[in-house]
């Protein structure tokens, strides 16, 4: 059974269509490597996260997915600070991008097909006063928005924390 509803799957196929400029990767740390998985462990909605992605994936050629194994050895999960699973990283060639935890269900979902678009064009919808705000920050900055599926502030919470990485990364 499909994730995304067919008719929404046809909205999204031509919003990506019209909006996304360049290709988007999305690297999904989905499963553990062998030798970490312990009965009793498992990663909770890491197969859901994978279909949903996939079902991203198909709406758009833009739309690229790169599947990994979660291993506190990695370099990449290290270089990404990935320190739980499912784990979602939005980027193009041109910045790093945003990242998830959890899967984007729920209200969250709509944050991730915006942060698709966004990361596409490498640009957000801010005015131009505040990003040259949050251009100015010259220090590292973590901010962690921590969400519920039901919550309807939420995304717009993760929207502006993605938002902000974005335009200065």
């Amino acid at each position: 059974m499909d994730m995304i509803p067919d008719e929404d799957k046809e909205f999204l196929r031509n919003r990506f269509r019209q909006e996304l400029e360049n290709t988007v990767t999305i690297i999904a740390f989905t499963r553990k490597a062998e030798g970490l998985d312990r009965p009793g462990l498992e990663c909770e909605f890491c197969k859901e996260t994978e279909q949903l992605v996939e079902e991203l994936a198909e709406l758009s050629d833009k739309i690229t997915i790169e599947s990994r194994k979660y291993s506190p050895d990695d370099q990449l999960v290290q270089d990404l600070a990935i320190d739980k699973i499912p784990a979602l990283i939005v980027r193009s060639d041109n910045m790093k991008g945003v990242r998830f935890f959890g899967i984007p269900g729920g209200f969250e979902f709509t944050s991730l097909v915006e942060d698709i678009i966004d990361v596409s064009r490498n640009s957000t919808g801010l005015s131009e006063k505040v990003k040259q705000r949050i251009k100015g920050i010259d220090e590292d900055v973590h901010i962690q928005v921590f969400v519920t599926p039901t919550c309807p502030f939420c995304p717009s919470a993760v929207r502006v924390a993605h938002q902000m990485a974005i335009e200065n990364p």
